[in-house]
């Protein structure tokens, strides 16, 4: 509803007392108690809790599988990063993903859980190109501006492994992606300083941001975290590179925890992560 001035009222700001809101192109311009009757044009909100909408920092949108049917991992008798790959590819194309539908449907169930904007990570790779981005703003196309969405082209099935996927990387970024991303340079590609240099050197010349899945532990998982940072400053990205996942941070003695978060900020590295179960408490 932006380039419009209306009132919604009779709602409770983080649960306190009843207050109408005036909004005036997309931003909140005036509050003050409800009004014993709304005007005419006014949007009653009911007495209903009203908060800010929650954002989602990570999702992958083009490749839910909400509405089908169940689908069990089939790949080992024990999941790994490599096996939920593996695994996915080996199921999509029965289940037509990534197709805009089901992409739109997973957005207007953020939306009737109060999300109103999202950072969704766009499969891409050699067998479906570009399609899942293309899904993703056909199903923009249907749910409208209710969400904001920023995208993340993802190599989930390997970079350098896979002959073609930089060039598609690059291709996504000149088609308007506000990032490119990565994963586990260490254990998919096998070559930390290949990915990530190929990476950076994307986002760089075409002027995008870079989301990387980083889910190594150990003395790995520090090392792709310290070039990932070095990268940064060298770019002059800071602000526009962000590190998911991340769990090795949980994992490491208190006074290397503080040397990495510490370096974190000074690269203007930001962070996304969960709290998954079986890891270590994250700091």
């Amino acid at each position: 509803m932006t380039d419009q001035h209306y009132r919604l009222t009779n709602v409770r700001p983080w649960g306190a007392d009843p207050v109408d809101i005036a909004i005036e192109d997309g931003r909140i311009t005036e509050i003050r108690p409800a009004a014993a009757s709304p005007a005419a044009g006014d949007v009653d909100g009911g007495g209903l809790l009203a908060l800010p909408g929650f954002i989602n920092t990570h999702s992958h949108v083009d490749k839910s599988w909400w509405g089908q049917p169940w689908v069990s991992y089939t790949y080992s008798d024990h999941p790994t990063v490599e096996g939920w790959i593996a695994n996915e590819r080996a199921q999509r194309s029965k289940y037509d993903i990534p197709n805009a539908l089901s992409t739109a449907a997973v957005l207007r169930e953020f939306l009737r859980h109060g999300t109103t904007a999202t950072r969704t990570h766009i499969d891409v790779d050699l067998d479906i190109g570009l399609r899942g981005l293309e899904c993703v703003k056909a199903a923009l196309n249907e749910v409208g501006d209710a969400i904001q969405v920023k995208t993340v082209a993802f190599p989930q099935d390997g970079v350098l492994r896979r002959p073609g996927v930089l060039k598609l990387l690059d291709e996504a970024a000149q088609a308007g992606v506000d990032y490119i991303g990565g994963l586990d340079p260490g254990t998919i590609d096998r070559d930390v300083e290949g990915q990530l240099d190929a990476l950076f050197d994307i986002a760089v010349t075409r002027g995008v941001g870079l989301d990387l899945h980083l889910h190594d532990f150990g003395s790995l998982g520090v090392y792709e975290f310290r070039q990932v940072m070095r990268r940064t400053i060298d770019a002059k990205l800071q602000g526009r590179v962000n590190i998911s996942h991340g769990f090795v941070l949980g994992t490491l003695p208190q006074n290397v925890q503080a040397e990495i978060v510490e370096g974190l900020a000074e690269a203007g590295v930001s962070w996304t992560t969960v709290a998954m179960g079986g890891t270590a408490p994250l700091p």
